[in-house]
């Protein structure tokens, strides 16, 4: 069973029992400043499981995006450890229970995938009998196969968090005597493969250590996708599942090496797999590689997937390759991997190429350093000779640690990090910008009043003040800050609205420049800078003021969003709910769940509505009410948003149906008082970013005039070079295009009567060199699919050699290789290949029966033909 039937099968599977499917939460969570990545399937429910957002939703399933950077180093060295992962997962929120819960995660492995039942084991919580009752009573498992633990496994989360919290079953697959002795589950038994976690939450753990009852019970579970795959398709470990095995037989044809011979080329492999598919993920949701935060957990899976790459012999390209087959895998659920595929490449040529000069430098003077580490009898590298790979080659530590374990070495961490908190202190460069999660060592202050629904300028007082993540008391000029105010009008990034830019300016001329403003769960404003001039002490008086350009399209872009959301729903249906936003001054983007993509028709209504509703001018209300009113007057709340007991209703008044508004929705950020204010709306693009889960890109106001204008001179440049009028580009167009194929037309036949030449003698006949036969050819301007076909039929022509066809392309030499089966093992064509391609300045490989390969010097030929002829005499490379 193929990974994307278990992802259909399980959303399907509690559908039909009641629950609601959502759409996978991005992988950076949307409204969890805490976390950096999303790292399990409930991350963007937690509002439901705290019973914030009341009874409106009782139950869910999902297939979520995950991402922990807990176990990157393990990764490579197991069958199971994995950065990026999908969770399958059901959830109820104060409805069904263990009874359920247990029976629907039984159902679903016996009855609805076919798992062997009398392989199927369950664990407890020690003091569970509820649980163990039920999988005994009411499910039929023996009791041999129930196993009891302690806290540590089989409860969450562990001793010591306080809060909500309660016992797990998990569910074990034995995979085969094969694997293990037949103990049990146990930690370190991997014949017992753990695929599915049932977490009842039902206690409220206190600070005395006591677990109250809570009065609101829930479900969460969990179950590895890649886990599931490789069991229903017969293997051990993940690596073999369809998703990731087919990852590993692309990289085995770029290196020419084999999967499963060797365990430190399996390593290479399996790294290269998982980290190749995971930039995908990461880089497709828009996190790009960086030194600190998220991006620097990016940048060091990429660099670790492209220095393992070097065990396997691929020295250049490795990560976009494989994330093009990552993301063919993975497209049918997340089609934004193939749409955003482009982008996503670009950025991972570039990190590589980048890395791949400091990786060299790093490398031969790392080695160096074992060298004189092993001569010397010592086992531990200084943290200041470290210290000095990462500042003066750009070497990253954590990679030196990996490959000094490799040797049984290790460094003095301690020593390192104090060699980075004196360089951190010297230069500041560690500053993180605009990254919310700086980690500021932030003081119990109060809530920051906020003023800018009405104002944006305003007087306000220092209350805090951090330079480099650290509380200080004045910051002098060209210092990177961040500043807490009393009173701001400075909107704070949430609920998709970018933070506000500005300026803060003291009495004395004194200038910070604001960059950004975003605010803690506590609500304190932090507004994020550098002074330009002057300096600024805690308790100063200063004037905040916000950029009005950037707030006023901000404000007409948020509007828009609503009036998009109304005429989303009207036009497609109420199913279609609010999954995300950004609202910035440039543009807007809106994310919402609908299960096929928007024809043109339908957008272009949209787009018509969204106007007609602007050039109305209809006004624009909003008040704080109690949030029983709104959910009474039919307010929606948005996607994943944690609501209060007051909360911000905006209404876009209708003139003609005052008790029914154009649209009407909880709402935090600002809005412009009239519709009219937005000027003109223009849908930019429309695309899937998730199963059932999609994007509107849109500009307002003057950004869209400058999207009209900037389209209209694209239109009038493309009607000069082509000498026609602009109405009569589009007749011109297509008869430039038939002209187009009627030319490729006849290059194919021309190709094809190439080709069957090739075929039939015309790519020589076969040469006897030491009983093995040799065929070699090299043909003009012929391109990489036909030198393949016509490689399938000159191999048939050899009883027992090698055939090496070549051609030119857009100035390139093009290879292909291929070797009868009796060759194979002596003579693989994936050596050959990579072995002719170097003399060429290229490399490739492939299979041993047939490989690809290209090289920069069409005019090496003469010299792959002599060491072809020599590997087929000598009979070995």
């Amino acid at each position: 069973m193929k990974s994307q039937e278990i992802r259909t099968r399980y959303r399907d599977f509690f559908v039909a029992r009641g629950h609601e499917a959502w759409p996978s939460d991005t992988i950076v969570p949307k409204n969890d400043p805490s976390l950096l990545f999303s790292s399990a399937g409930m991350v963007q429910f937690k509002p439901y499981f705290r019973g914030e957002m009341g009874d409106s939703l009782k139950r869910a399933t999902s297939c979520q995006k995950c991402f922990r950077t807990s176990d990157i180093d393990n990764v490579g060295y197991t069958h199971r450890h994995h950065t990026f992962f999908e969770m399958l997962g059901n959830f109820s929120f104060g409805d069904y229970f263990k009874k359920d819960a247990i029976r629907w995660a039984w159902e679903f492995s016996v009855d609805e995938v076919k798992l062997d039942p009398e392989r199927i084991w369950v664990s407890v919580f020690r003091d569970d009998d509820e649980a163990a009752e039920i999988w005994e009573k009411e499910i039929g498992v023996p009791i041999e196969r129930i196993v009891r633990m302690g806290e540590e496994d089989n409860f969450w989360p562990a001793a010591g968090v306080l809060g909500p919290s309660g016992p797990c079953s998990e569910l074990y697959y034995d995979m085969g005597e094969q694997h293990g002795p037949a103990t049990g589950p146990s930690d370190d038994n991997d014949r017992y493969l753990e695929y599915w976690n049932l977490v009842f939450t039902q206690f409220d753990r206190q600070e005395s250590g006591e677990l109250l009852p809570l009065a609101r019970k829930n479900i969460d579970t969990g179950m590895g996708l890649d886990r599931l795959a490789a069991i229903l398709q017969g293997h051990f470990s993940n690596y073999e599942n369809d998703l990731l095995r087919t990852i590993i037989n692309h990289v085995e044809e770029r290196s020419g090496g084999k999967f499963g011979f060797d365990e430190k080329d399996d390593v290479a492999f399996r790294v290269i797999a998982d980290h190749a598919r995971a930039s995908l993920m990461v880089l497709t949701d828009q996190v790009t590689p960086s030194n600190t935060g998220r991006g620097y957990v990016l940048r060091r899976i990429m660099r670790r997937a492209i220095r393992f790459g070097l065990v396997l012999g691929i020295e250049k390209d490795l990560l976009a390759p494989a994330m093009e087959v990552a993301a063919e895998l993975m497209r049918d659920e997340y089609p934004d991997t193939a749409e955003r595929l482009d982008y996503t490449t670009r950025v991972a040529r570039a990190e590589e190429d980048t890395f791949r000069t400091t990786l060299e430098r790093g490398l031969n003077q790392l080695s160096s350093m074992i060298e004189k580490l092993k001569a010397s009898g010592r086992t531990r590298l200084s943290g200041q000779e470290v210290f000095t790979l990462y500042d003066t080659y750009g070497f990253p530590a954590d990679l030196t640690r990996e490959i000094l374990a490799e040797s049984q070495l290790e460094y003095d961490q301690e020593e390192f990090d104090e060699a980075m908190e004196v360089q951190r202190t010297r230069s500041r460069e560690s500053w993180r910008g605009g990254e919310v999660m700086w980690e500021v060592e932030d003081e119990a202050l109060p809530a920051t009043r906020f003023l800018g629904y009405d104002q944006l300028s305003a007087e306000a007082e220092v209350v805090a003040l951090y330079v480099d993540g650290k509380t200080a008391t004045e910051a002098k000029e060209g210092d990177r800050i961040e500043v807490v105010l009393n009173q701001t009008p400075f909107y704070a990034e949430s609920g998709g609205q970018t933070g506000d830019q500005g300026r803060l300016v003291a009495s004395d001329g004194s200038e910070i420049d604001v960059i950004g403003t975003y605010k803690t769960t506590a609500g304190v404003f932090h507004h994020q800078g550098q002074i330009i001039s002057g300096k600024v002490s805690k308790g100063d008086k200063l004037k905040a003021e916000v950029k009005s350009s950037s707030r006023r399209t901000t404000m007409g872009h948020h509007t828009a969003t609503h009036l998009m959301h109304a005429a989303l729903r009207q036009t497609l249906g109420d199913h279609v709910k609010q999954s995300g936003s950004m609202v910035e001054p440039n543009y807007l983007r809106f994310d919402f769940t609908h299960y096929e993509a928007v024809t043109p028709e339908q957008l272009e209504e949209i787009e018509r509505m969204v106007n007609h509703w602007i050039w109305e001018n209809h006004p624009v209300r909003w008040q704080e009410v109690p949030i029983d009113v709104a959910k009474e007057r039919g307010a929606m709340a948005l996607f994943g948003e944690k609501y209060g007991d007051v909360v911000r209703m905006v209404e876009v008044l209708d003139d003609d149906s005052e008790s029914s508004p154009v649209s009407l929705e909880l709402c935090g950020g600002t809005h412009v008082s009239n519709t009219g204010e937005i000027g003109a709306f223009k849908i930019v693009s429309e695309s899937a970013i998730s199963a059932g889960n999609r994007r509107i890109e849109a500009v307002c106001g003057p950004v869209a005039v400058r999207y009209f204008q900037r389209r209209e001179q694209i239109l009038k440049s493309a009607a000069s070079m082509l000498k026609t009028p602009p109405e009569e580009l589009p007749a011109r167009i297509d008869r430039i295009l038939e002209q187009q194929k009627q030319t490729e037309r006849e290059l194919r036949a021309t190709r094809q009567r190439l080709v069957s030449g090739a075929g039939g003698g015309g790519a020589g006949e076969p040469e006897d060199i030491q009983g093995r036969q040799l065929l070699i050819n090299m043909f003009p301007e012929m391109r990489i699919d036909d030198l393949q076909n016509a490689m399938d039929q000159a191999i048939g022509r050899i009883k027992s050699g090698v055939a090496v066809l070549g051609s030119v392309s857009e100035g390139k030499l093009n290879l292909v290789c291929a070797v009868t089966e009796d060759l194979t093992k002596s003579l693989p064509a994936g050596k050959i290949a990579k072995t002719l391609a170097q003399i060429a300045g290229g490399g490739g490989g492939g299979k041993p029966s047939r490989a690809t390969a290209g090289g920069k010097d069409p005019n090496a030929w003469p010299q792959i033909e002599e060491k072809a002829r020599a590997i087929v005499t000598e009979g070995k490379i």
